[in-house]
């Protein structure tokens, strides 16, 4: 869901959570494929997952391999190069426009020139 439509998809300072309908938006797929035991913070019956939660499910997806045997599985970036090189360029360019944590930038930075095609 974007801003407009009242989920707040920050996740740049320490404080900053996103609740998980917001990380299925983001991610666009269902919960089940993120990694068990992510970083959260529950309060009430809400719980919210911060940027830690967020690298560690790019990580895991931009890690998926294409299953074998039955039912196929669409992954996360993998199909069009081009899309996922401006993808994750615009990540690296979002953090480095912002006044990002150290620690914060550093996680996500890590994660993308990681997967860029020119990293190596």
């Amino acid at each position: 869901m974007h801003e407009s439509e009242g989920e707040r998809m920050s996740f740049w300072s320490p404080g900053d959570r996103i609740r998980e309908p917001g990380l299925q938006n983001l991610f666009g797929m269902h919960r089940n494929r993120f990694p068990k035991n992510l970083s959260v913070k529950e309060d009430g019956r809400e719980i919210w997952y911060d940027y830690r939660a967020v690298v560690e499910i790019m990580r895991a997806l931009l890690l998926e391999e294409p299953r074998k045997g039955k039912g196929s599985v669409r992954l996360w970036l993998r199909g069009d190069p081009v899309l996922r090189t401006r993808v994750l360029s615009g990540i690296a360019a979002r953090i480095e426009s912002l006044s990002v944590s150290g620690a914060i930038a550093r996680a996500f930075l890590d994660v993308v020139r990681q997967y860029l095609p020119d990293s190596a």
